[in-house]
């Protein structure tokens, strides 16, 4: 009786067995793998396709860390819970230094001159929440990417005592630019650097220390091939190309090469910091965030939008960035009030290091539209 009694006590052991060790199999899988692609990744170069936007989302791999090491500690697994650690070590040491620094009081958050970017997802809305935004931050430019005449003109209007200086490019669709100045812009254009792409602004920012070439800068999205089944917001992605940004950028870096001087690049780019056109650009500019911001200020998509090109309710990409030359530093830099936009802008403030010079007596643009 007693032998069948233990018999059917260790027949009734082996389902919690088994699952015992295929959670423990799946964790110490997933955490191999990722551990195994931070150390591998260096050594395969510059790649296109997949592994871009495994690049992207990486920061993401290392979130179930703490699980992963609770779990290894409830399961008396000493290999899961140094395995977790691993993962939280690992991404300590790669971002850990960003989430220590301490942002500064916003009365203490002085600089020389304040810049947002900000995509505001208002190219058929008036975009009353937008001139909160904007005077929250209270940057003294500010570069706007899909904004449509009612925004523009909205915010021209209502912000028009702040900010007297402006210059709009008018488009039906998502391709419309603005900038907002405190201070005269002049030599002002809009261009398109690709067919469909959207419009780019150039001018120059008659600042109190000297001329400064500002860009607003908006590049064309990854084309992302999905899974496609009636208005579900869910798709599988099936292909990742990134050739069309690529190009775009290309063509920033030869405009930049032309540009003597101070300046400053704003916009939406469609890109991580850890891809390879950041890396490309970061030859000629500096991330103002990557330098001065706290953590990854993932900036797209805000809380709740759930776009159907990227369905994640929260921010999980930093797209949006202000770019600048070493003619300044970046004093601190933090994403802002999204409002209604699927996108949070970005706000930094600069330092000027560079050589004083005398602003021309060129007449201000106050305003103008193509």
């Amino acid at each position: 009786m007693l032998s069948l009694a233990r018999g059917s006590r260790r027949r009734s052991d082996r389902p919690a067995r088994s699952l015992r060790q295929a959670v423990l199999a799946a964790g110490l899988s997933y955490a191999g793998a990722a551990l195994g692609y931070a150390l591998l990744r260096p050594l395969l170069g510059e790649r296109e396709g997949w592994i871009e936007l495994a690049d992207d989302l990486e920061p993401w791999a290392y979130l179930p860390a703490p699980a992963l090491g609770a779990l290894g500690a409830a399961l008396g697994s000493g290999r899961l819970t140094a395995a977790g650690a691993a993962l939280a070590a690992t991404f300590g040491l790669r971002w850990g230094y960003r989430f220590l620094r301490r942002a500064p009081a916003p009365e203490r958050a002085t600089a020389d001159l304040k810049v947002m970017t900000f995509n505001t997802l208002a190219w058929q809305r008036e975009g009353h929440d937008l001139a909160d935004s904007i005077l929250k931050a209270s940057p003294d430019v500010v570069g706007l990417q899909e904004i449509g005449p009612k925004g523009a003109g909205y915010l021209v209007r209502t912000l028009g005592d702040r900010y007297p200086y402006h210059y709009k490019t008018r488009s039906a669709t998502s391709s419309g630019a603005a900038v907002l100045s405190r201070y005269p812009l002049r030599d002002a254009e809009s261009f398109r650097v690709s067919e469909s792409g959207h419009f780019w602004q150039r001018m120059t920012i008659d600042s109190p220390f000297g001329p400064i070439t500002c860009l607003n800068v908006h590049t064309r999205i990854p084309h992302v091939v999905t899974t496609h089944r009636g208005r579900s917001c869910f798709r599988l992605p099936l292909a990742f190309h990134a050739e069309r940004r690529r190009r775009e950028v290309r063509y920033l870096i030869e405009l930049l090469e032309e540009i003597d001087g101070p300046v400053i690049v704003c916009g939406d780019f469609n890109m991580t910091e850890r891809s390879q056109d950041h890396r490309l650009l970061s030859g000629r500019l500096r991330d103002a965030f990557k330098a001065a911001g706290v953590g990854l200020g993932n900036t797209f998509p805000c809380w709740g939008a759930f776009p159907r090109i990227f369905p994640a309710p929260f921010p999980m990409l930093r797209l949006d960035y202000v770019w600048h030359s070493d003619h300044f530093l970046p004093a601190w830099a933090y994403r802002g009030d999204a409002g209604r936009s699927d996108h949070h802008p970005i706000v930094v403030g600069l330092r000027w290091i560079g050589v004083t010079q005398e602003p021309s007596g060129t007449i201000p643009l106050a305003a103008s539209t193509v």
